[in-house]
């Protein structure tokens, strides 16, 4: 990412002054630069509505300057969705669904039990959806405590965003919706979600993307909210051990989580 991509950004990320990778065993080095005075984002706090509008109109140019980009193609190490892939991941979903539901039940309301038990079935046919065209680079980790806000002398508030490892080729409004409904309390959210998906959609069509309709964003937004719930059940009932402190963080931030799977009520996409 930082060799091939990190230079031609339009959103700030740090500045790489070396980067070395051993194909072999993985081990990498990346120097960066301190991002010293920027403030690290909060996930556990939450954020203001301004820096919210400045994390979406970030990585709006973002996905804007990637979008359909044939040059993604040649990236062999960007993470893609294939059928292979999507197959394992959805027997992964199936085993861990009764785990998670054990280990989190006191965090589930009704409607995301009945959802959850249903998705299981169709995890694959939604997948397979949203890793068709029109694609772009995303980040997919987009949340506060990867985002560092500087504000400049003259009052100007700007932000950094860090933890490229997730970086995809895939759809853009995953990383929308995924940063939302992390890193925004629930009132918050319910209260300027459309508007703030609105200004998104209104940045991409600025910089060029043509062909997809705000009706069609909201559809693959409400959509992506899918993945997340996927997300959260193979991580915390696929088997892997979770410390204590661990655990009330994801207590803390699940019904966060949650809310706008309700809110949405994306369990109306499933078939019936």
């Amino acid at each position: 990412f930082y060799q091939e991509v990190a230079p031609q950004l339009a959103m700030n990320a740090p500045t790489c002054f070396f980067s070395a990778l051993d194909g072999n065993t993985g081990d990498f080095i990346l120097l960066l630069a301190d991002l010293a005075p920027a403030r690290n984002g909060n996930l556990r706090a939450g954020c203001s509505l301004e820096e919210a509008e400045l994390a979406l109109n970030d990585v709006a140019k973002l996905h804007a300057d990637w979008w359909e980009s044939p040059q993604l193609a040649g990236m062999d190490w960007l993470s893609r969705a294939k059928p292979d892939g999507i197959a394992l991941f959805q027997e992964m979903y199936q085993r861990a669904w009764g785990p998670f539901v054990d280990r989190m039940k006191d965090q589930l309301p009704p409607e995301i039990l009945e959802i959850g038990e249903r998705y299981g079935n169709s995890y694959a046919r939604i997948a397979a959806s949203l890793s068709q065209p029109p694609l772009t680079l995303t980040h997919g980790d987009y949340h506060l405590d990867n985002l560092f806000f500087n504000t400049s002398s003259d009052g100007v508030l700007s932000a950094t965003i860090i933890d490229w490892q997730c970086a995809a080729h895939g759809r853009g409004v995953f990383d929308v919706a995924y940063f939302l409904g992390m890193s925004l309390p629930p009132e918050m959210r319910r209260s300027h979600e459309r508007e703030l998906l609105r200004s998104y959609h209104a940045i991409l069509e600025e910089r060029g993307v043509q062909g997809y309709s705000f009706d069609r964003c909201w559809d693959e937004y409400r959509l992506s909210f899918f993945t997340l719930l996927a997300r959260l059940v193979v991580v915390n009932g696929g088997g892997l051990q979770i410390s204590e402190e661990q655990l009330e963080y994801y207590s803390m931030i699940m019904p966060r989580q949650i809310a706008p799977m309700v809110d949405l009520d994306i369990g109306n996409l499933l078939p019936q």
